[in-house]
């Protein structure tokens, strides 16, 4: 799982690198791209306008998804280690960067499924007495850090990731989220 957290760091700054590059870089071609059509491309923000990053996957689905699967991953794997930093920098920091690429997706969906999933985790880690007190007071510290830096790796992917969720129609998401049951 390490190898894992690990390898995917360079997939996560992959979108960092996609974002700071802007629509006409090489970079942001989707599958679809021919040098005869114009680049049919993604975009999410409002005073600027964003490309919708896919990382090393054709589309933006694959990128999320990856992203979501490597976070919780990681929260997993952190929560076994007991969120400790010595011998456990990497697979924190994967966890950072990969929080801090779902921003440059325009992607509700990942952060909304750690903001969904995240109580459910520390409360399935206490009552089977994974998350001890020792190992609270190391969240408490922790991950407002971890945020704020994931927050800050690229604040105007952030900001226009905000944008995007404010300017969503009030039970959009709820319609979206609930439509294959439909």
């Amino acid at each position: 799982i390490r190898r894992y957290l690990i390898m995917a760091i360079p997939v996560a700054v992959l979108g960092f690198l996609q974002i700071m590059a802007g629509p006409g870089s090489p970079l942001n071609m989707y599958v679809a791209w021919t040098e005869d059509t114009p680049a049919m491309l993604s975009y999410f923000g409002s005073s600027i306008e964003f490309v919708r990053t896919s990382g090393t996957f054709s589309y933006i689905s694959g990128y999320v998804s990856f992203l979501t699967f490597i976070a919780l991953l990681g929260i997993g794997y952190n929560m076994a280690h007991g969120w400790r930093l010595k011998n456990n920098i990497m697979p924190i920091l994967a966890l950072t960067l990969v929080v801090g690429a779902m921003f440059t997706t325009g992607s509700r969906a990942p952060v909304y499924t750690l903001l969904a999933t995240g109580p459910i985790i520390l409360w399935l880690a206490a009552t089977s007495q994974v998350l001890s007190a020792r190992i609270a007071m190391r969240l408490c510290l922790l991950v407002p850090v971890l945020a704020i830096v994931a927050i800050n790796i690229s604040p105007q992917a952030f900001q226009a990731f905000m944008e995007r969720a404010e300017l969503t129609e009030e039970g959009e998401t709820a319609h979206r989220l609930f439509s294959p049951l439909y």
